[in-house]
């Protein structure tokens, strides 16, 4: 059944309500993981992350939809992705606010900010431009499209899946902005694992 204009109009209302809200949500979370929002704020690792997840949320929260008939095929594969990416993001604001195990020290923290930032970027822009090379056909889940066709212009020419290794990229740099080891090892455990289940 075609939306109506009106119909798409509302939608659009609605997607656009939908991304502040989660964003608070997560940072919700992330402040009660952290002990509390003061410590999120007197920590520039833990308000990078942050930021660096408001960055990301914006970016992404666009994605082109594929054709509406198109079957169905993730088995749940995108939760176990945002589950293997945002578990070791809250493990980090733990270990930085409650636990201390792995946090980096003040000469180290400036570097991995720094650092952070670069493969959060350089991350976040292969994602763009693979989403951009796929056209209408990016879904943020594995969708089965009888007119497919298989693409090979942008960074589809040289990797196999850019927006996979975009991920990897932007994420091991999200991780890096907090300065949690333990949070960043948790990351490439569960990230490898969950997109090989993809």
């Amino acid at each position: 059944m075609a939306l109506t204009l009106e119909g798409k109009k509302a939608l659009q209302r609605a997607r656009f309500w939908v991304f502040p809200l989660r964003f608070s949500v997560y940072t919700l979370l992330l402040s009660v993981a952290a002990g509390h929002f003061r410590r999120v704020v007197e920590n520039p690792g833990l308000l990078h992350a942050c930021a660096g997840l408001f960055v990301v949320m914006a970016l992404e929260r666009r994605a082109i939809a594929v054709d509406p008939h198109a079957r169905n095929a993730d088995q749940g594969s995108r939760q176990l992705l945002w589950a293997a990416t945002f578990a070791p993001l809250l493990f980090a604001f733990i270990d930085q606010g409650r636990l201390h195990l792995s946090v980096a020290g003040p000469d180290l923290a400036p570097v991995l900010v720094v650092a952070g930032w670069i493969l959060l970027a350089l991350g976040q822009a292969l994602r763009l431009w693979a989403m951009w090379a796929l056209g209408p056909f990016f879904t943020d889940q594995v969708k089965l499209v009888e007119q497919h066709q298989l693409i090979t212009r942008g960074p589809y020419r040289r990797l196999a899946h850019p927006a996979y290794s975009g991920l990897v990229l932007l994420a091991t740099g999200l991780l890096l902005l907090p300065g949690s080891g333990v949070a960043l090892a948790m990351l490439l455990l569960l990230l490898p694992w969950a997109l090989h289940k993809r």
